[in-house]
């Protein structure tokens, strides 16, 4: 969930409030002027309860283009990896973010990393892909599978539709040791 400064994600709770649309992540959102943040939002909603924090938020690459600290315009969902060919990801969230630029297919991969106490927010990394520097592909990522083992998949796109026969599919398998 995002809107033009921040993605985020979030563990849902059933009857859960995560802020929209008085917060974009961690920041206070203002729906009349999306591209600039406002001082002081609410903690709670309507009816005094407060907002859940995301467990993840980063710099959406529409709102901070030159800052290199922007990963992307757009969250794809993925799983808990709970295989057992990259033990290194074992209970970690492998997710992507779709492109860094809607005209470009510049998809990103990352794992997050649960906080050892609870509220802090998840460690992001991007997530070393054999031939593919810092998690980016030259793809857009338009979803994540998961088989009967546990194993993950990626699905991209080399256009920003999904159309066309530029889709692909990559298997997340280890790193060989060659």
């Amino acid at each position: 969930m995002g809107q033009n400064r921040f993605e985020e994600v979030n563990i849902i709770v059933k009857g859960g409030n995560y802020g929209w649309n008085a917060r974009e992540g961690f920041s206070c959102f203002d729906p009349k002027s999306p591209n600039n943040p406002t001082n002081g939002c609410p903690k709670v909603d309507a009816d005094g309860k407060p907002f859940i924090d995301p467990i993840i938020a980063y710099k959406n690459f529409t709102g901070f283009k030159k800052d290199p600290e922007s990963l992307g315009i757009s969250v794809t969902g993925g799983y808990v990896y709970r295989g057992k060919a990259i033990p290194q990801l074992q209970g970690k969230y492998v997710f992507g973010d779709w492109s860094k630029n809607w005209a470009l297919p510049m998809g990103t991969v990352f794992v997050a990393s649960r906080p050892s106490s609870s509220g802090e927010q998840w460690k992001l990394e991007r997530l070393n892909i054999g031939g593919h520097p810092n998690g980016s592909i030259p793809q857009y990522i338009v979803a994540f599978g998961q088989d009967a083992e546990g194993e993950l998949y990626v699905l991209t796109n080399g256009r920003n539709a999904v159309m066309g026969r530029t889709g692909k599919v990559f298997k997340l398998v280890p790193r060989s040791s060659s």
